[in-house]
């Protein structure tokens, strides 16, 4: 699942940076965009980036190793992200490319891991 492994890496790292920078001067983010939503900075949403790229890491990680439960960590970090992207829509009140392209990749990872699933069951 190099989607996971993907998805996992880059959202650890911006988070990171987000936390770092919390301007969000090192991506290139826009305090302005914060305006609609409750945070003052990028300090918070870094953070739980951070939290949703290291849950998919430790999927990838469980994956790769076809470790116990490996499907449901899939799953589920698919579903993290999905769910923090759709959360960063609402919030922001607008849309950017980037989180189309996380979305899909969000969704590729629950499909793959419930078809995975699926086929274990049989």
């Amino acid at each position: 699942m190099i989607l996971l492994g993907f998805v996992g890496f880059t959202s650890a790292v911006c988070g990171a940076l987000m936390m770092i920078e919390p301007s969000g001067s090192f991506l290139m983010l826009d305090p302005v965009w914060l305006k609609h939503s409750s945070f003052k900075d990028y300090s918070a949403p870094g953070l739980i980036l951070c939290v949703v790229g290291a849950a998919n890491l430790f999927a990838w990680y469980r994956v790769s190793g076809k470790k116990t439960q490996w499907l449901w960590w899939a799953l589920a970090a698919g579903i993290l992200i999905i769910g923090y992207e759709l959360v960063q829509m609402i919030l922001l009140q607008f849309t950017y490319w980037l989180q189309y392209i996380y979305i899909i990749s969000g969704f590729f990872i629950v499909l793959t891991s419930l078809q995975l699933k699926h086929r274990e069951l049989i």
